[in-house]
């Protein structure tokens, strides 16, 4: 039975490396280090022996933002929105140690692009495997990676939001929108919405 949950955080997979550089880039916050920590311990707990985590995070490539404040407007307050949205012009730096309940390392965008390969080798590359198929063979009992874009917080820290897309084969996974909130044991998932499956 495979274990492994292989965690990348960026949204941009496709972007060249050099292109990629040149966008402005800052450091995760500790509370948005606490909101996954919690979200990855709630929803996975310990049934993973490592974590692979890229340590860049930007924004998902098509338009999520025409589809945030609408469709949340009722369970999410605005504010959090928006804190999600504006931090998605900004690469996020995870450089701070998560607090979850597994082995887990960082990876770099550039080594992402190594083993997963460009678009046209998503699918089938010059050495017979797909994107995944590389992944499987770099990491032997690879059974999900996750994607973030960076975390939105409310100005009083206690609420959050964030979409997290998880992808468990080629042609296989699904993107998810959390709202989480922080009460007295800390954060806790509240409510979530699958907007895609594939």
């Amino acid at each position: 039975m495979k274990t492994l949950l292989v965690i990348f955080c960026t949204f941009s997979i496709w972007i060249p490396s050099n292109a990629r550089s040149a966008e402005k880039q800052c450091e995760v916050s500790v509370v948005e280090h606490e909101v996954i920590s919690a979200l990855i311990t709630e929803y996975y707990g310990d049934n993973s022996t490592l974590l692979v985590i890229c340590s860049e995070t930007t924004a998902y490539p098509f338009g999520i933002t025409d589809y945030l404040l609408p469709q949340w407007a009722e369970i999410v307050s605005k504010g959090t929105v928006e804190s999600c949205i504006e931090k998605m012009a900004c690469v996020g730096r995870m450089r701070r140690r998560l607090s979850i309940p597994c082995r887990y390392t960082y990876i770099s965008i550039a080594d992402f692009d190594k083993i997963w390969g460009d678009l046209i080798a998503f699918f089938v590359g010059k050495d017979g495997l797909t994107g995944w198929g590389r992944f499987e063979r770099a990491f032997p009992e690879i059974d999900h990676y996750l994607q973030f874009t960076r975390v939105g917080i409310n100005e009083n820290q206690t609420e959050a939001f964030l979409f997290v897309d998880d992808t468990f084969s080629t042609m296989g996974g699904s993107g998810t929108f959390y709202v989480m909130e922080r009460g007295s044991t800390g954060w806790t998932i509240t409510n979530s919405y699958c907007n895609m499956v594939w």
